[in-house]
């Protein structure tokens, strides 16, 4: 564990120092390592050392941040993972907690009122209440999308899969790439994993679109298209299946209490 503090680049020596303990850490890991960062621009800088040392990101470090501040984790690549604490359900919650005690105030100011107490009241409201919201959840990108499987074929599918999961890819054209037959690639993929391509590359779909109906910034439809299937429809029909909702439900569940 590395404790930097949060304005870690406040001035240039500031920098220099910070670096030289981020360099110090990363010379005593021994890969392969996980790294998890409680902010996203650390997290960063750390990844951009690692390559820097021809280190491999995930493979030889995978790495996790956290606030998903999409500036950061959407470029350069590889992407990088990242908890969603989701801080505007955050703030919705304080707005309703301060609502909740102005209510609960002048409530207790009118009972005072009415009794025409000479007093001042010293408890115009009750103590707060503490509400501890768990983060929405890991938006799965390239620093931990690491395949370890002891077959390099099946490795190396799934990482075309991952990165080609936006278009309409199937069995053929994965074994194409890896210059293999159909057959072949199943058997190994039986073999390794005990599911075929197919269930594999629709798993990786439907992840992409669970990550893209919590972001919530595209439409359902924008979403298929981007996941590779043909229409809303048949995007519905295949996630009802493997998650048991539609997509509108599943995006429901995720929305702003009281907003959705």
């Amino acid at each position: 564990m590395l404790d930097l503090p949060v304005t870690w680049e406040d001035s240039v020596a500031h920098h220099r120092r910070s670096q030289k303990t981020l360099h110090e850490w990363l010379d005593r890991w021994q890969r392969p390592i996980g790294l998890a960062s409680t902010t996203d621009d650390v997290t960063r800088v750390v990844m951009q050392m690692c390559l820097a040392r021809g280190w491999r990101i995930p493979e030889d470090v995978a790495v996790i941040g956290t606030r998903n501040e999409e500036r950061l984790c959407e470029r350069p690549r590889p992407s990088m993972s990242s908890v969603e604490i989701g801080f505007e359900r955050v703030g919705y919650e304080a707005a309703r907690l301060l609502d909740d005690l102005m209510t609960q105030a002048e409530r207790e100011r009118r009972r005072n009122s009415q009794r025409r107490s000479l007093r001042r009241s010293t408890s115009l409201a009750a103590p707060p209440r503490h509400v501890i919201l768990p983060p929405m959840g890991v938006v799965v990108r390239e620093s931990t999308s690491a395949f370890l499987v002891p077959d390099p074929l099946v490795a190396k599918a799934q990482a075309f899969i991952a990165a080609n999961s936006h278009r309409r890819i199937g069995v053929k054209s994965v074994a194409a790439e890896l210059a293999v037959s159909s057959k072949t690639l199943q058997n190994h993929f039986a073999a390794s994993l005990n599911r075929t391509v197919a269930e594999e590359i629709r798993r990786v779909k439907i992840e992409l679109v669970k990550r893209e109906l919590t972001d919530g910034k595209r439409s359902i439809q924008e979403i298929a298209a981007l996941a590779g299937f043909k229409s809303n429809s048949g995007l519905s029909i295949v996630f009802r299946r493997e998650v048991g909702l539609s997509p509108s439900q599943y995006r429901r569940q995720r929305s702003l209490p009281g907003c959705a």
